[in-house]
């Protein structure tokens, strides 16, 4: 599949690493467009900690350090109460959406038919790769 257009639900820099990682290099091999988004609320899930970024340019600060491949970065940062539905409202005109694996969970129970093809995480990525 080729993607053109990728977003990665990005909430956490110490626990989205990986998820970071992995949407950077399938931007990169696809040369798609990458948009991060960066949700200030809670998930349904009461296990998950937030940690804040409060503007764009924290955003692109945390990113930038992680692009080595100078792909195109677009930046979001949505202000609301609920990460799955602030991701959820953006990430319809996308090809693909990254979440870190701890938040795979988070989504599930949320999406669509038509959107759970859209979502991937990086063990998901990691086990198409082995797979081919």
């Amino acid at each position: 599949m080729d993607y053109q257009n990728i977003m990665l639900s990005y909430t956490n820099p110490d626990r989205d690493t990986e998820a970071l990682h992995a949407a950077l290099d399938l931007a990169y091999r696809h040369e798609a467009q990458l948009t991060v988004l960066q949700v200030n609320g809670q998930c349904d899930n009461d296990n998950c900690t937030r940690h804040y970024l409060y503007s764009v340019e924290e955003l692109a600060q945390q990113i930038n350090k992680a692009n080595g491949h100078g792909v195109p970065v677009e930046y979001l940062v949505a202000d609301c109460g609920n990460l799955v539905q602030a991701t959820l409202n953006q990430a319809a005109d996308f090809d693909l959406l990254v979440v870190a694996d701890s938040h795979t969970a988070c989504f599930a129970d949320h999406l669509d038919p038509s959107m759970s093809q859209k979502l991937t995480s990086p063990t998901q990525l990691q086990q198409l790769k082995l797979a081919v």
